[in-house]
């Protein structure tokens, strides 16, 4: 008898964040620039550099710019990101030089918390363009919420 699994039973012992990590690994390219969140986003960002895009730049919204952080940072400010950076410039260098003026390739952040749940939006395929931060959290919040 083999030791090794059918993929199948394989997947099984995988939980729906690791499975989600991996995917969106895999949906980074090599040579990107990505402005990389903490958790999820950061994982993922730090596994694609090691499988498949070593130049994959993280940019980090606290100002580190190519970060090659060898285990998971626990925050935007924990100190592997600055000692690992090509450079580190101030938050409003990363806003105004690197997010506003399109220089980011991939923008991979995740929500710190969310206490209540909104409402249903309009299906992505009938959105004539991406919801911004403000649209969200300006959706109606239901009744039975608080």
């Amino acid at each position: 008898m083999s030791s090794r699994l059918e993929p199948q039973t394989r997947a099984g012992t995988y939980t729906a964040v690791e499975m989600m990590t991996i995917a969106a690994a895999r949906a980074l390219p090599n040579g990107a620039t990505c402005l990389v969140g903490i958790g999820l986003p950061g994982t993922a960002a730090i596994l694609a550099r090691r499988v498949h895009a070593p130049e994959l730049v993280l940019v980090y919204e606290s100002g580190p710019i190519g970060a090659k952080p060898a285990y998971l940072p626990l925050s935007i400010g924990d100190g592997v990101l600055a000692e690992t950076a090509d450079t580190v410039v101030s938050l409003v260098e990363i806003f105004n030089y690197w997010v506003q003026p399109g220089r980011i390739d991939v923008g991979f952040l995740s929500a710190a918390q969310l206490d209540v749940e909104i409402a249903p939006l309009a299906p992505l395929e009938s959105a004539a363009r991406p919801l911004t931060a403000p649209e969200l959290c300006a959706a109606p919040v239901p009744e039975d919420a608080n």
